[in-house]
């Protein structure tokens, strides 16, 4: 992997490149990334992911959480890697330590104020 910085601004934000051995094409950031559970997108089907926008759609986010119940990582090398094992060579992957999907609130109850959400820091209005 390599990053280039292509443009800096004074309030500290950059754009830049990512050059990803497995994607064909270099990918400009800032960039969408998108959720996996276990290596696959879950709010669009794989088969629709050639529609988003191309390469800036083409990094996949992934927990490593999400294996601990499933293949080991044995099995995964064997297969040939997550790549391989999901099908979408064309994609690159990053590493996330926490799980995005469970960091989504959840919408549980309504009250006289609103409706209120149970998130992984307690109940908010």
């Amino acid at each position: 992997m390599k990053f280039a910085v292509k443009a800096l601004s004074s309030g500290k934000a950059r754009a830049g490149v990512v050059h990803l051995g497995s994607c064909p094409s270099p990918i400009e950031t800032p960039c969408l990334l998108l959720s996996t559970r276990k290596g696959l997108p879950i709010f669009i089907s794989p088969d629709l992911l050639s529609s988003l926008p191309s390469p800036d759609s083409n990094l996949l986010q992934f927990s490593p959480l999400h294996f601990s119940e499933g293949p080991s990582p044995k099995t995964i090398s064997s297969i040939g890697g997550l790549h391989q094992m999901v099908g979408l060579h064309e994609y690159g992957f990053a590493a996330v330590a926490r799980d995005s999907i469970q960091c989504l609130p959840e919408c549980g109850s309504t009250n006289k104020t609103g409706a209120s959400f149970e998130t992984p820091c307690g109940r908010r209005l």
